[in-house]
């Protein structure tokens, strides 16, 4: 379970009735459509860093068996580049099978099963990634089957009292392909109404500054390791004035019925100074899901 969602239920734990409760509720096999428009603009990165893609794709919940995790299989129904974008996106930005992976309480995509079926299909967009040993191609291959459902299940499957805002070190994905770097996640509920069978959550997450110069050192130690001295200064001076700023916000709408987020809206920035250079990434995420069982 995510370290924040933790954080929420030990926040709770001496006085349950007091929490509000939002389980997510499913039947075997239910099936849902999930409806995402994502669009990126980044300054000083030329015209192919900004596009925009709308994907469908359908989702199926079957119960864990014989001690085994709960799944979903994510069937592409379509993905479409917004206008002005390169087509191109749609290759890149959706997988075309359907996988299947394991999920948590809270829908949290986890390892990808049909991982064979998987890389091959990502090997036919991205095939320089053939011999890829970093685990990288995996985790590309992941972001394309599930980006979203990872985004709306930051607020599914949780219990926490109203008007308490709940904070929890968290990792996020390190952009220089080093270890994790150390976040800082918090979550409040700004609405429950209950006989609306609605709830809206808050959640951010927020680079902790120091991390990146953390990483920066981690890898500046790895590269000491192999190479000269003289190599080694001439990289630390040019990573001198290397720094990282990156922040997402996002506000779920939670169907207290099924416990899934039927609404979400992410804003995500991605800031970066390297050798002088500043780069900034924006991206912003609106997710739709459906109820199983409603038209």
């Amino acid at each position: 379970m995510k370290s924040i969602w933790v954080a929420i239920l030990l926040a709770g734990g001496g006085a349950p009735a007091l929490a509000q409760e939002m389980p997510v509720r499913l039947k075997d096999g239910a099936t849902w459509t999930v409806t995402a428009e994502h669009t990126q603009a980044a300054e000083s990165m030329g015209p192919t860093h900004n596009w925009g893609l709308t994907t469908v794709k359908r989702v199926t919940w079957h119960a864990g068996r014989h001690g085994e995790p709960a799944t979903i299989t994510v069937t592409p129904v379509s993905a479409k580049a917004l206008p002005g974008s390169p087509v191109e996106i749609e290759a890149a930005r959706s997988l075309a099978i359907p996988a299947t992976l394991y999920v948590d309480d809270g829908l949290v995509p986890g390892p990808v099963i049909n991982k064979d079926e998987v890389r091959a299909a990502f090997l036919k967009v991205a095939p320089s990634a053939k011999d890829d040993t970093t685990g990288l191609a995996d985790a590309a291959s992941k972001a394309m089957i599930a980006s979203e459902l990872l985004l709306t299940s930051q607020a599914q499957g949780v219990s926490f009292k109203a008007g308490k805002s709940i904070s929890a070190d968290a990792e996020m994905p390190n952009p220089m392909g080093g270890p994790p770097m150390r976040a800082v996640e918090s979550a409040s509920l700004e609405a429950y109404d209950k006989p609306a069978g609605r709830a809206v959550i808050r959640w951010r997450r927020v680079l902790d500054p120091s991390a990146f110069k953390a990483s920066i050192e981690s890898m500046l130690a790895t590269f000491q390791q192999k190479a000269p001295p003289e190599k080694v200064e001439e990289a630390r001076q040019a990573l001198a004035d290397a720094k990282m700023e990156s922040q997402t916000v996002c506000r779920h709408e939670i169907d207290l019925a099924s416990g899934l987020a039927v609404k979400t809206a992410c804003d995500m920035t991605l800031s970066t100074t390297l050798h002088g250079k500043s780069q900034k990434v924006a991206e912003h995420w609106a997710i739709t899901q459906t109820v199983p069982g409603k038209p």
